[in-house]
């Protein structure tokens, strides 16, 4: 059965879904996980049993109730963004990914920057959502076994006159919405960066949920309502 999962993204990987630069996401697993030949994965202490191959070892453990997520499922992506009444536009919303230079300049005749008042992702109600991820895939890895193609697949911007990576860590001085982006030579490098930035981990080379998808431009609830028609 289909499942309609919330996820988290911060403003710039908002931009890439956005953009279509951003196909696939790495999350953390919630709690610790090992791997044995003998005996498959292991988690929370059970140990979700060896297949013929790697793979169907591997699906056993996807197929557990320890996965985000699974084939088929919608991602309902929570993001930055502020709604509330304004005197020319009682329903107006707007998205921090789009602001200022796309979102503001259709509202700035009835909303000034010091009126705007961001909630945090965290606290985004489904209604307010407008991208949905259709899951085509999920599997678990370490978080080191990231291929340089797919460094590229979480967003990872090229910058053509530097011949470098990056545009998804800011340097700790830049200004807000004004960012300064650190890049470098291999994409694998920036997507190491920005995963310290975020979880600090990344020597421990911990097992994350690797997951694909395809954007839909639409509110989870009209996707569910499209595929059920």
């Amino acid at each position: 059965m289909m499942k309609a999962v919330p996820m988290i993204f911060n403003t710039e990987t908002v931009k890439a879904l956005l953009d279509g630069r951003k196909t696939v996401t790495r999350r953390p697993t919630k709690k610790e996980v090992t791997y044995s030949e003998n005996g498959g994965f292991c988690c929370d202490g059970y140990m979700f049993g060896i297949g013929f191959t790697y793979k169907e070892t591997m699906k056993n453990f996807v197929n557990s109730k320890h996965a985000p997520c699974k084939v088929g499922d919608l991602i309902w992506v929570r993001e930055t963004f502020c709604h509330q009444p304004c005197a020319n536009a009682p329903e107006l919303t707007v998205y921090k990914s789009g602001y200022p230079q796309l979102e503001l300049s259709r509202y700035e005749s009835i909303m000034s920057e010091s009126e705007i008042k961001w909630t945090r992702s965290i606290h985004m109600p489904r209604w307010a959502s407008r991208l949905t991820l259709r899951v085509t895939d999920v599997r678990i890895e370490r978080v080191q076994d990231i291929t340089q193609e797919q460094a590229k697949k979480e967003g990872i911007r090229y910058h053509w006159l530097y011949n470098e990576w990056g545009g998804l860590e800011a340097h700790p001085y830049s200004r807000p919405n004004a960012s300064i982006w650190r890049w470098y030579k291999q994409a694998v490098t920036a997507f190491e960066r920005l995963w310290n930035s975020i979880y600090s981990n990344w020597d421990e080379n911990p097992y994350v949920w690797v997951i694909e998808f395809e954007v839909i431009r639409k509110n989870i609830d009209q996707v569910i309502e499209e595929v059920s028609a």
